[in-house]
């Protein structure tokens, strides 16, 4: 796992269990009358904390935006559903005694640490795909210098089409355009000149 982003499984992972606590944890009481979360709306909250937690688990060997983008998916369904819940449970009117019902810490809980887990979620998913948009020009340049030293070294450029490299190298022409070696000519031998006989000079 790479050093960049680490940090998001980790913090995941606490996010995910403190969905999982705040959902099994007491959403409304009327006087000593207290009802949890799992007795309602909390039992889907929590499952969805437990995947949350899975994933994030085996995000500390492979991050991927997959599983950051369901991370967050399934905090923002939780976050959705403590807040509802939180408005219907405020709305309620109060009693003869002025005894309403009030919100518990599970539900308080619950909503503000899928808020967070959706926000951690949400950024660790746009870190890798940024980290991933960032890392592909690098690739092609040095797929571009692979190209290039490998048409020097095959004798041509890097700019000259691989089919007309080809054709070159193994000498296929048409016939109108057949290539042959220059010749040069041979150079001339070297003409005796007849001696010249001194009239003076005694045979």
């Amino acid at each position: 796992m790479s050093q960049q982003g680490s940090h998001w499984p980790l913090t995941l992972t606490v996010l995910s269990a403190l969905v999982v606590l705040g959902s099994v944890g007491p959403w409304a009481s009327v006087l000593f009358v207290t009802v949890n979360g799992t007795e309602g709306d909390g039992a889907f909250t929590a499952v969805f904390g437990g995947v949350g937690i899975l994933l994030a688990a085996l995000s500390f060997k492979n991050q991927s935006r997959l599983k950051y983008g369901a991370i967050a998916g399934l905090g923002g369904i939780s976050a959705v559903i403590g807040v509802i819940d939180w408005a219907d449970i405020a709305s309620e009117p109060e009693g003869e005694l002025g005894i309403g019902v009030q919100v518990e810490w599970g539900l308080v809980l619950m909503t503000l640490a899928a808020m967070a887990k959706t926000v951690a979620g949400g950024a660790a998913f746009w870190g890798l795909q940024r980290s991933a948009a960032a890392a592909a020009p690098g690739l092609a340049g040095g797929l571009d210098r692979t190209a290039g030293f490998s048409a020097v070294i095959g004798g041509g450029s890097a700019g000259e089409p691989a089919a007309e490299r080809s054709t070159l190298q193994s000498g296929e022409h048409g016939a109108d355009d057949r290539w042959e070696p220059e010749t040069l000519p041979a150079p001339e031998a070297p003409v005796a000149k007849p001696e010249r006989r001194d009239p003076f000079r005694r045979a």
